[in-house]
This record gives structure tokens, C-alpha cells and sequence, in this order.
């Protein structure tokens, strides 16, 4: 299990006291509930995962709209018009975008969220916090905290992000982060946030 000293008994566990030991310590065993923070933070559709689902709503909307007025135009006299249908292709183009945003976004928040409810802890080093000029949200750019951690003798990223930059250095103010990943998929990680 464990290292051990010559003073203890064999096979028994030496339990290591550091800050980081403790903060595993405190995570509690899965099932995990969502803390206050981490419903803001990881549960809630925030940083790239917000723009895809805005973006694939839109999309969406937009796509549904186009479908039923290239519809009405194409097949409203009765016969196909082929003046239409190429418009008709890229309505139910743009409509076919807008869901596959929407899914990327809610598989990408559904692995985080599994990750955090029943995943394995490990330390992790933040590489990178910082502004994500990458992206914008009403021309805010989010706030992003980018961490390492090893799996299975391979190291992995993770990252999150939230316009408000405050919040995120509240909830991870040093360098070391507890990582919560599946270990089925350690790319899908996040972290662990009180």
C-alpha cells in the first residue's frame, strides 16, 4: 500500500500529514454531491463550453427558422421549386451545426460533471492562469486556470475557465490543485473545488 518506516508493523500503511495529503483528505468518497462552488464553476455551462452552447442555440434557432420559410418557399405551390433548394441545403446545414454545438457542449460538461461526482483524486501543478484571449463572451475574456496531472504513468491537462476571474482565484489560489479524473478516461478531468 503505503511506504513504511522500520518502526512500523509490516503491512501497515505510513500515513503522510502535508497540505496537499490533508486536502485529499477532505474530498469526500464517491458519489460525490456538487459543492456550492463547483455548481457555478464546473456544473455550469461556463468559459468555451457557454460560447458552444450560446453559439448552437442560435444555431438551432436560426437553422428552424430558415427550415420552415426555405420550406414554405420550396414545397408551398404544391410542387418543388429549384430556385429554393440549395437555400433549403444550407438551412438544414446551419440547423445540423447548431445541434452538433449543442451536443459538444453537453458531452464536454457531462464528462467534467462525471469526473467531479465519481472521479479518482491526484495532484496536480497549474501551468497557466491567466486571460484566455482566445475567446470572449461580450467581449469579457474569460479567466482560465490550465493544470497537469499524471494518470497511469502519463501526464494529462485540464483547464477551466469563467469570466468571473475573481471566483476562480478564490476557489484555486495556489499552485498544486486536487484533479479529479475517470480513470476509464483521464482526459476527462476537473478540478476539485470547495
Amino acid at each position: 500500500m503505503g511506504a513504511m518506516s522500520a518502526s512500523s508493523p509490516p503491512g501497515s500503511p505510513i500515513v503522510v500529514r502535508s497540505p496537499y495529503r490533508e486536502g485529499v483528505d477532505r474530498i469526500p468518497r464517491a458519489p460525490r454531491k456538487p459543492t456550492e462552488m463547483a455548481r457555478e464553476l464546473i456544473f455550469a455551462y461556463q468559459g468555451k463550453r457557454k460560447t458552444q452552447r450560446l453559439l448552437g442555440l442560435s444555431a438551432t434557432a436560426l437553422g428552424l427558422v430558415s427550415v420552415a420559410f426555405m420550406g414554405w418557399l420550396c414545397f408551398g405551390g404544391g410542387g418543388i421549386d429549384p430556385n429554393y433548394v440549395q437555400l433549403m441545403i444550407y438551412a438544414v446545414s446551419l440547423l445540423g451545426s447548431g445541434f452538433a454545438l449543442l451536443l459538444l457542449a453537453s458531452y464536454g460538461n457531462r464528462r467534467e460533471e462525471k469526473a467531479f461526482r465519481e472521479g479518482l483524486p491526484a495532484k496536480g501543478r497549474v501551468l497557466m492562469r491567466g486571460l484566455n484571449d482566445g475567446s470572449s463572451f461580450h467581449g469579457v475574456p474569460p479567466f482560465e486556470v490550465v493544470w497537469e496531472f499524471e494518470a497511469h504513468g502519463v501526464t494529462h491537462q485540464g483547464r477551466l475557465s469563467h469570466v468571473d476571474r475573481a471566483l476562480v482565484e478564490r476557489a484555486l489560489p495556489g499552485e498544486v490543485v486536487t484533479v479529479l479524473y475517470d480513470p476509464a478516461d483521464p482526459s476527462a478531468n476537473t478540478v476539485w473545488v470547495e
